[in-house]
């Protein structure tokens, strides 16, 4: 990759690549039919043992995805996008949690592994329900999103860039502790809850940042209850610094010299 292409072009260079492979049969090779597989049996068996109390909690499960695919898996950043292809083959109504988390986990233990300065490709326009977690403990990739998200994109991302093509549900940037994450589209409510460290870019409308009270679709709330009370983050609205205040950081400044 040429160091003078940008961000935008790297993602278009590697959409196309992967378009052209797809075009190919890549969708259907061995290594993504395993995935498929791999996806369905991990969907079928964490959705009953939720249910039935044998997994009690979020974090099981994703240790347990974990362990899944690095058992099970052999694959590359390009299979991860054909994958994305054919999520619409599942259909159950825990897909939205579970399929998010299984997704962000292919790309947390791919880039784990290679370290990978190439973006990674998550398709998700094609898609009737928004995944959940998706880059979720990002830890140093670029993902690139093209489509809607669900729930807690880039929740406790510490590293790495997350762009999304698209529109995000609550929670955008939960928790983040570092990282770059960008969405074009519009946020739903509680965005940049709790963030520590990293930044937030909203291109679009916005519910409400923290945890506040919807007044309009058209009208941000600021409410910053739940936002971290020495958080070095900061959240930026149509290319304006809403968090922390610039006058709320001079101040915060003029106290530290004192």
């Amino acid at each position: 990759m040429k160091l003078t292409e940008t961000i935008t072009e790297q993602y278009e260079h590697v959409e196309r690549n992967v378009e052209l492979k797809l075009e190919k049969g890549i969708a259907h090779s061995p290594t993504i039919e395993k995935m498929m597989i791999t996806c369905e049996k991990w969907l079928d068996e964490v959705t009953n043992s939720f249910f039935t109390g044998m997994i009690t909690s979020e974090g099981v499960s994703r240790s347990y995805c974990r362990e899944v695919i690095t058992k099970n898996l052999s694959y590359s950043q390009e299979d991860i996008t054909a994958f994305c292809s054919r999520l619409g083959e599942f259909d159950t109504k825990e897909m939205p949690e579970w399929g998010g988390i299984f997704l962000t986990m292919l790309v947390t233990e791919h880039y784990k592994k290679t370290k990978s300065e190439m973006p990674y490709i998550i398709i998700t326009a094609h898609l009737e329900k928004m995944l959940d977690f998706l880059g979720e403990n990002n830890n140093g990739a670029d993902i690139f999103i093209d489509g809607n998200c669900g729930d807690y994109a880039g929740y406790e991302m510490s590293y790495g860039t997350i762009k999304i093509r698209g529109n995000a549900n609550h929670f955008l940037g939960g928790r983040m502790n570092g990282g770059k994450l960008s969405l074009d589209g519009n946020a739903g409510s509680d965005a940049g809850f709790s963030i520590k460290k990293g930044e937030i870019h909203i291109q679009g409308e916005c519910e409400c940042l923290g945890v506040g009270k919807r007044k309009s679709s058209k009208y941000v709330t600021w409410d910053y209850t739940h936002l971290h009370k020495n958080s070095k983050g900061k959240i930026f609205h149509k290319g304006m610094q809403v968090f922390p205040k610039i006058e709320d950081t001079k101040k915060r400044e003029k106290s530290v010299t004192k």
